[in-house]
C-alpha cells in the first residue's frame, strides 16, 4: 500500500511523461 497523496498514480504518469518526449 501506498499513499504519498490525492494520486499517486497522476505522479508516476507525471514522471513517465516527462522521461518520454
Amino acid at each position: 500500500l501506498q499513499r504519498a497523496g490525492p494520486q499517486p498514480r497522476r505522479l508516476a504518469a507525471a514522471q513517465a511523461a516527462r522521461v518520454k518526449p
